[in-house]
């Protein structure tokens, strides 16, 4: 009987039209020095037993790019988990600055959205609002379900009973509950691009590895894998603009925290020299925290998200509003951090 696979595979035409995108990787010049063009699935129907790594070729020479099937599926949940969160961080924020509730909102945005499209993206640019008008209406055309709070929890508590089994390696994954995924719907497209573009940088890392040479020394460093990460973002950085870019830099921090949160005790293991996660985390944040505002939102909410999941104690609290200083208790917090 055929092995039934995880449905996020539907996506992997989508990430290989993106790498074909970056031509600052030079994916052609690797493979010519012996890196496979070829991505080795494993972990397919059971929980996540390593996300990614480049592994020797044995038996034709080379390399060759192993990436868990199941990771890829987790990641995709971290992604729309992220997305409707910072979605409605986004407009509980703006609704508090302006004094109006939630129900507020929704009526204004039930009146907008009813509106012909030229006629509400003029009323956006007089609007004197710093927003690109087309950018905003494509949002708000999709906040509606955002604000449906009792879909909102549905939802998130789908994503939720999805996603913790993926991680848990001593039960079987039913895999037929995974089916119940919509990837097609508008929202979901932009989750979609989320999940594909961090892929592309899970894959770029491995690839870094190898064009950096690191695979030639007998002993990894822990320098290696921010040295990887590094190569990575910034071959997706510079190939992309607007609102690609900002997806993209999303899916690199949801890869970032599902590490965070497949080791949610931050511990060292030894033998791989690993850094610890929220440093990756934080030197990739480091390079867009100035690019957009919803990034700062995104690193405390899916740090609440890690707090909660694993009950951890005295974690900061937002600070008077202020997203940068909130973002500075959450690193001062984690630099003694070390519950083991």
């Amino acid at each position: 009987m055929e092995l039934k696979t995880y449905p996020i595979h539907k996506l992997d035409g989508n990430i290989t039209a993106i790498l074909q995108t970056i031509i600052s990787a030079d994916i052609p010049g690797c493979i010519n020095k012996g890196l496979s063009n070829e991505i080795h699935f494993i972990d397919e129907g059971t929980s996540i037993t390593d996300s990614a790594k480049i592994v020797p070729d044995i038996l034709n020479g080379g390399y060759y790019v192993q990436l868990s099937a199941a990771y890829c599926q987790y990641l995709w949940l971290i992604c729309d988990i992220a997305l409707k969160s910072i979605d409605f961080e986004t407009i509980s924020y703006e609704c508090g600055k302006r004094g109006l509730d939630l129900n507020d909102y929704k009526a204004f945005l039930e009146e907008f959205i009813s509106l012909p499209k030229e006629m509400a993206l003029e009323k956006l640019q007089k609007s004197g609002y710093n927003i690109n008008p087309a950018q905003y209406y494509d949002y708000i055309k999709r906040s509606p379900s955002i604000i449906d709070i009792e879909r909102l929890k549905k939802e998130l508590e789908m994503d939720y009973c999805l996603l913790l089994p993926l991680a848990d390696k001593s039960k079987a994954i039913d895999i037929e509950k995974y089916y119940q995924i919509n990837f097609g719907g508008a929202y979901e497209e932009k989750v979609n691009a989320m999940y594909c573009y961090g892929i592309t940088f899970v894959l770029l890392h491995e690839l870094s590895h190898f064009s950096l040479g690191h695979l030639n020394k007998t002993i990894e460093e822990e320098s290696d894998e921010i040295e990887a990460d590094i190569a990575a973002f910034w071959n997706i950085y510079s190939s992309l603009t607007g609102p690609q870019l900002f997806s993209a830099n999303c899916g690199l921090l949801c890869v970032l925290f599902s590490f965070i949160f497949l080791n949610p005790n931050l511990s060292i293991d030894e033998k791989d020299n690993h850094p610890r996660e929220d440093k990756r985390l934080f030197e990739i944040y480091d390079n867009i925290k100035d690019d957009n505002e919803k990034f700062e939102l995104l690193i405390i909410h899916m740090f609440r998200l890690w707090k909660d999941f694993n009950d951890i104690q005295d974690f900061p609290e937002l600070k008077n509003g202020n997203l940068e200083d909130t973002i500075n208790s959450i690193k001062e917090f984690l630099s003694s951090y070390n519950p083991n």
